[in-house]
């Protein structure tokens, strides 16, 4: 039984070495588009806002413009939920392939 876990633990060691990579690169990609995105989508609800305000644009583009805010600012935690995704594999992978 223990030959069979090491072989086992030697085969899935490049899948456990590029899902950690993979964390590692969406962690750091989530976070700094983060950034990014949600200034951008604040941008375009505070322009859907004031443009309501002062009746720049009618009410159907401003509901656009709400809906677009709203599926980017969505984006990144899209992104987390896929990232927290891959940790889950990750470690059920290494806590399965443990030598004990």
């Amino acid at each position: 039984m223990f030959l069979l876990k090491l072989l086992l633990r030697i085969t899935l060691l490049p899948i456990i070495i590029a899902l950690t990579l993979l964390q590692w690169a969406g962690t750091f990609l989530t976070h700094m588009s983060g950034i990014i995105i949600n200034l951008l989508s604040f941008i375009i609800f505070l322009t859907a806002v004031l443009s309501w305000a002062f009746g720049i644009a009618p009410g159907t583009e401003v509901l656009k413009m709400f809906i677009i805010s709203a599926v980017i600012y969505a984006v990144p935690h899209i992104m987390i939920w896929l990232v927290v995704r891959i940790a889950v594999l990750n470690t059920i992978i290494k806590e399965y392939t443990t030598v004990r």
